[in-house]
């Protein structure tokens, strides 16, 4: 069952949120941005994303919604993706989303949802490059049945997964976007940092030698207040 249309207005409140961003938002601000999207618009019981730490090489659990228990948040806080790993290979290779349903299970993921407390779920790579994406997000239902008895999004149904992968192509512009303007704006100050070094470096002028007269001890003062020191002996 289908629980939004064109009608519904999502893709325009895709269209105009996503239009809003610019260079001063944050890859935090995105994200939860996108989390948000997929709970409260599309209707999925949760969303969460991991985000690529490059020191370790490793995805970690940086964003979650849809979870109300604090242990279990603590419980996705300490879950790992290896970069190497099956799972974030297969997406890698296949260039495509993974999706598990109770109808066509993916063994592959079944355990990692599994901890995620869900039962369904699609799960794409977003930003980045193909060799090292920026995160991935995963998106889907612990059960077809919400706590307050009404029905949700499934991921089974074609137009909700149609829905997110527009979603995923705007996450991943969004957080290139937001990754380019950062390292930039760093740049930017690197070389004002550089150039203003440099100026002040080339206002003082080099000492130079001047030409002996009598004996070498000279004064390391500037050119034009040089005074030769004769030293006399008696």
């Amino acid at each position: 069952m289908t629980f939004f249309s064109r009608e519904d207005g999502f893709y325009d409140k895709l269209r105009r949120q996503w239009r809003e961003i610019n260079e001063e938002y944050s890859v935090q601000e995105i994200s939860q941005l996108a989390l948000h999207l997929a709970v409260n618009e599309l209707g999925f019981q949760q969303a969460v994303l991991f985000i690529h730490d490059d020191a370790t090489g490793l995805f970690k659990v940086s964003f979650e919604q849809g979870y109300t228990d604090p242990r279990q948040v603590q419980q996705l806080r300490i879950i790992r993706l290896l970069l190497s790993g099956e799972i974030v290979e297969t997406l890698r290779l296949n260039r495509q989303s993974i999706i598990h349903t109770q109808a066509k299970p993916c063994e592959l993921v079944r355990h990692l949802l599994q901890q995620l407390g869900m039962q369904e779920a699609v799960l794409s790579l977003f930003g980045g490059g193909v060799e090292v994406p920026h995160g991935i997000i995963v998106v889907g239902n612990g059960s077809l049945e919400s706590s307050m008895g009404c029905h949700r999004a499934s991921v089974s149904e074609p137009m909700n997964q149609v829905a997110l992968h527009n979603l995923v192509l705007h996450l991943s512009n969004a957080v290139n976007t937001s990754v380019f303007y950062r390292a930039w704006g760093l740049e930017k100050q690197l070389n004002f940092g550089q150039k203003k070094f440099r100026r002040k470096k080339n206002s003082l002028k080099p000492f130079t030698r001047p030409p002996k007269t009598g004996s070498p001890y000279w004064m390391s003062t500037p050119r034009h207040f040089w005074t030769p020191i004769r030293l006399t002996w008696r």
